[in-house]
């Protein structure tokens, strides 16, 4: 009836704003993806923004402290561009 979750691996990130450690829930891992995507977040605590990247071989994440707001391809964004891309979301008005 119930489905096991086992985790895959666990990967802590420090919040840009607020210095609380976020947890990242990686479940599976696609040994086949190729480039390296990326999540902005909002912290859930203090609503900075942070980007954090999923890796190459990560193909379903569990958000526990993050809001996700956007998914970025990395075959449209190196990790140059994201960062660029996350400092004009930062910049833009809510």
């Amino acid at each position: 009836m119930f489905e096991s979750q086992k985790k895959v691996e666990i990967i802590e990130q420090v919040c840009t704003g607020c210095s609380s450690m976020i947890e990242f829930i990686i479940k599976d891992i696609d040994d086949h993806a190729v480039q390296t995507n990326w999540l902005v977040v909002e912290c859930v605590t203090c609503a900075a923004l942070n980007l954090v990247p999923t890796g190459k071989n990560i193909r379903l994440q569990n958000y526990g402290t993050y809001l996700v707001k956007e998914q970025l391809d990395g075959k449209d964004y190196n990790q140059h561009q994201a960062i660029q891309y996350l400092e004009q979301l930062k910049k833009s008005p809510k």
